[in-house]
């Protein structure tokens, strides 16, 4: 995460290098609420500070509703209720679906949530766009990783330090027998892997992936009717053959019909709060869209696609 976060820290420099020589940007002022998924994230203070630093008044929620990682979970209830009682003055919101929804990105991964609980949080949505119609809602979240090995994949359920090595490759045997089809060795090996997995394990994991999809399908269904102005996802720390690149392909095929300007689903997680910041000041600005993108990935292919906005 320490690589990410330094070359989040890139990329943001990048982009505000870039907003800084468009003269047009200039006059350009308003207040942006913004919901960082975690408290640690030292790309998103550069984001505040150059906002600030433009003009722009940028609205933080308290550090301590915010997660410090696995053992420390955000607040997401008071977070709501933090947005209810600031987004009114607001001139539009960025925000993370993790940190209102599970409560970071690291307990993403982790928690134990009844969905109708995150369906109770996702529906804020709804309530506060029909409250306030005209404020933009900017929102950035996440598919959830399938690291390349148990080792990387810290941050998850305790039981993936055993079984996560089978995890891994089975469901990226799935993934390539879905894309490309398997070898009678290869389904030999798949049935090897499954089995070693004990069936409450994998339901468990299945469970939250479920409910990390549903809730990413409902946010794709507010972006169709204009609840959401821009929803991004990233894909976490993502194996070339994985369960999470099956559930990209799913929402990427539910999402069919949306453009690049209202949805995108990209390679990292890190940086897609850059891309929603670069956004919403485009938007405030009146600038085009297609101004706004999505740095070359030079030295950051296996974080950041090549993606620009359209409209």
């Amino acid at each position: 995460m320490k690589t990410i976060r330094m070359i989040l820290a890139a990329v943001l420099a990048g982009l505000f290098s870039l907003l800084a020589v468009d003269a047009s940007l200039a006059a350009a002022k308003g207040k942006l609420l913004f919901v960082p998924y975690d408290n640690c994230a030292l790309a998103d203070q550069a984001a505040v500070e150059r906002l600030r630093a433009r003009g722009y008044e940028v609205l933080l929620p308290p550090a301590e509703l915010l997660s410090d990682g696995a053992a420390c979970p955000g607040q997401p209830d008071k977070l709501w209720a933090w947005v209810r009682a600031n987004i009114g003055t607001a001139d539009a919101a960025m925000v993370s679906a993790d940190a209102l929804l599970y409560g970071g990105l690291v307990p993403s991964r982790r928690h134990e949530l009844p969905e109708p609980l995150l369906a109770a949080r996702v529906a804020q949505f709804a309530v506060l766009h029909q409250k306030y119609p005209d404020i933009r809602f900017y929102v950035f979240g996440s598919l959830m990783r399938t690291s390349e090995d148990a080792a990387a994949g810290r941050g998850g359920p305790d039981y993936y330090l055993e079984y996560g090595d089978d995890i891994v490759a089975a469901t990226a045997l799935v993934d390539k027998q879905e894309t490309q089809g398997l070898t009678r060795a290869e389904q030999a090996e798949l049935s090897r892997h499954m089995n070693a997995v004990p069936p409450d394990v994998w339901q468990d994991w299945q469970a939250r992936r479920d409910k990390n999809l549903s809730m990413n399908r409902c946010l794709i269904d507010y972006t169709r009717k204009g609840v959401v102005r821009h929803f991004v996802i990233g894909q976490d720390d993502t194996a070339p053959l994985s369960q999470t690149q099956r559930e990209g392909r799913i929402l990427t095929a539910y999402a069919q019909g949306l453009p690049a300007g209202k949805f995108q689903l990209l390679a990292g997680d890190a940086p897609v709060d850059a891309v929603l910041v670069c956004r919403a000041v485009q938007d405030l600005a009146g600038s085009k869209p297609a101004r706004c993108l999505c740095l070359p990935a030079v030295s950051i292919t296996e974080f950041y696609r090549d993606n620009t906005f359209e409209t």
